[in-house]
């Protein structure tokens, strides 16, 4: 079955173009340490914000919280947890508030009653500011609570029982230094989506993932580097019904490690003694049974955030194809192209009729027939936003733009 196989749900917030590799295939809390002259500090009765904070399922308590007159910047080091950052200004004059993370241009935000947060990432450190408060501004810091989401759980990792459009139907999640994990699973109406976790793979190994002996995606050591934590995240692929088999048909999901790509031997337990793996397999809520595999989804994750189509416009060959894209926000933008044949194309993003530098490139690549790309984040008070196949536009080439409002 020819699928999309794209970037998942973690995908970094920023007012830049994420490039998103979409390519068509066959077949124990770690806290803050001390606090020094830039870091939080533990959370007083002053301005702070609310003792918890939800995001896509996860519960995140609050740890700290520095205040500062109109800007306040946070030095957070490394973890190996995810965190949420968020803001809030004592005098709430609507002005938006500018919030720079980790050397990415700054991104605007429109919430600054702790309504907005960023999603730290394990692993990540750095220097997060946020700025343009009219008088007091207080920075707060959260860490990852102790509860588990609905779903499959096992060590610290859960598949979560829903994830934007989708719906849990099967999963397992293998112990640590287990070189081959497999599991029946019933197949679902409807189009489906299998999303995996890979940790601890050794170069010179491949992890290999298949379904009914039929190998539908393959990695290196560059593809297996999840923390563990929320492996809905990671990248995953999506088929149109009947892709994998017929609904309702029982089949064997079987993910392992091989010395070369798509080799059915298993190699001895011994030589990955840190592996983990786990897969996922998902079919549509009932709300969205009809929506095709390859059209945007209607609802998805990103950042931390949910976030729901709410208008879109098309069109063929090489022609700019331009979207409203209304209220005050935020949203973000996705791009989704078909063609007949692989090409490597060049897209141009233009907001309310002017080029901007979205990141270190205004362009990007992506390979394929089929497929999308990460999101845009779009500027606050944006208009129109525009996006203009700059090479690869052959007649056929149909592109979509999808812009997304946040709806949590």
């Amino acid at each position: 079955a020819v699928h999309d196989r794209v970037r998942g749900v973690h995908r970094r917030r920023r007012a830049a173009i994420a490039c998103g590799a979409a390519a068509v295939l066959v077949g124990a809390i770690v806290g803050l340490n001390l606090p020094g002259r830039d870091e939080a500090r533990p959370a007083d009765d002053g301005l702070t914000g609310p003792k918890t904070l939800t995001s896509t399922g996860y519960t995140y308590d609050l740890a700290a919280t520095k205040t500062g007159e109109h800007d306040v910047t946070l030095r957070l080091p490394k973890s190996d947890q995810p965190r949420l950052v968020s803001w809030g200004a004592e005098d709430d004059a609507g002005r938006p508030l500018s919030v720079e993370a980790f050397g990415e241009n700054p991104f605007t935000s429109t919430a600054d009653d702790f309504g907005d947060f960023y999603l730290v990432l394990p692993g990540e450190s750095g220097a997060i500011t946020v700025s343009g408060a009219p008088g007091e501004l207080a920075v707060s810091t959260y860490t990852l609570s102790a509860a588990v989401p609905d779903g499959v759980t096992k060590d610290g990792s859960t598949f979560r029982q829903t994830l934007g459009m989708w719906q849990l139907v099967s999963a397992e999640i293998g112990d640590v230094g287990d070189p081959e994990i497999s599991k029946d699973v019933t197949l679902p109406a409807g189009p489906i989506r299998i999303g995996d976790l890979c940790a601890g793979l050794p170069k010179g190994h491949w992890v290999n993932l298949s379904v009914d002996g039929e190998g539908i995606s393959f990695g290196g050591s560059s593809n297996c580097q999840e923390t563990g934590f929320d492996p809905d995240s990671g990248e995953y692929s999506t088929y149109p019904q009947g892709g994998l088999g017929t609904p309702g048909a029982t089949v064997r999901v079987r993910m392992w490690i091989s010395t070369r790509m798509g080799d059915t031997a298993v190699v001895p337990a011994g030589e990955v003694p840190d592996i983990r793996l786990g897969f996922a397999l998902r079919g549509a809520l009932p709300e969205f049974a009809g929506v095709r595999y390859d059209e945007p989804e209607p609802v998805m994750e990103s950042a931390g955030h949910t976030w729901r189509a709410a208008t879109s416009g098309g069109a063929s060959g090489s022609g700019p194809v331009g979207v409203d894209v209304g209220g005050a926000g935020p949203h973000l933008a996705t791009v989704s192209f078909r063609n007949s044949a692989p090409v490597r194309y060049a897209y141009f993003v233009t907001v309310d009729g002017e080029r901007r530098p979205l990141g270190e490139s205004a362009w990007f690549d992506v390979d394929g027939a089929t497929g999308s790309t990460g999101e845009i984040n779009v500027p606050a008070g944006a208009e129109r936003l525009t996006v203009e196949p700059l090479r690869g536009g052959t007649p056929d080439l149909q592109t979509t733009v999808t812009i997304y409002e946040r709806v949590d």
